[in-house]
């Protein structure tokens, strides 16, 4: 796994935990866990509902993010133009 991938997945980890921890989304109590397996494979990002562990999302993360974040900047510049257009 690449070094920027690992520290977006523990990022994204550590947001989903802390909004699930203690609460009940419609009833659930939700779970999050890293490198969940599926199958022969492992997930970077899992939800789970608890307490079977069932996964209701699943997160991949890649490390390719240098075009995402031009688009977050594309994104930005045309916020700007609307307010003062």
């Amino acid at each position: 796994m690449y070094e920027r991938e690992r520290s977006l997945q523990d990022e994204f980890y550590r947001i989903i935990s802390n909004i699930v921890r203690g609460k009940r989304f419609a009833g659930l109590t939700l779970s999050v866990q890293t490198e969940f397996p599926i199958d022969n494979r492992r997930v970077d990002i899992a939800v789970l509902k608890d307490p079977e562990g069932i996964p209701i999302l699943i997160i991949e993360t890649k490390h390719k993010v240098e075009r995402a974040l031009r688009l977050l900047g594309f994104v930005e510049e045309l916020k700007k133009g609307e307010k003062s257009g």
